[in-house]
């Protein structure tokens, strides 16, 4: 997991230039039998609409994904399950 963490760390720096990614997060957690990661990246659509008594609708791009690991599934000791999510807000 550190290792991703610094891949991404690297690839901003890589990216900073060309501006494909603007920033990247790794969320951790965990709990007495569930533990999570996921991983992000975004874009700042870096454009002001509407534009209007100082205020103005923008947006930005994000991309995720993450696993859920449940040690103890359906409440038996032992009993892994795993969940995957994926996530694109535009």
């Amino acid at each position: 997991m550190m290792a991703v963490a610094a891949a991404l760390v690297v690839a901003q720096t890589a990216l900073a230039d060309d501006k494909l990614v603007d920033s990247v997060s790794v969320d951790v957690a965990t709990g007495s039998k569930v533990q999570m990661v996921r991983f992000s990246a975004a874009k700042d659509w870096d454009v002001k609409w509407f534009q209007s008594n100082g205020t103005n609708l923008s947006g930005y791009w994000e991309a995720s994904t993450g696993i859920w690991r449940e040690n103890a599934y359906m409440n038996q000791p032992g009993v892994e399950h795993k969940l995957w999510d994926i996530g694109f807000t535009p």
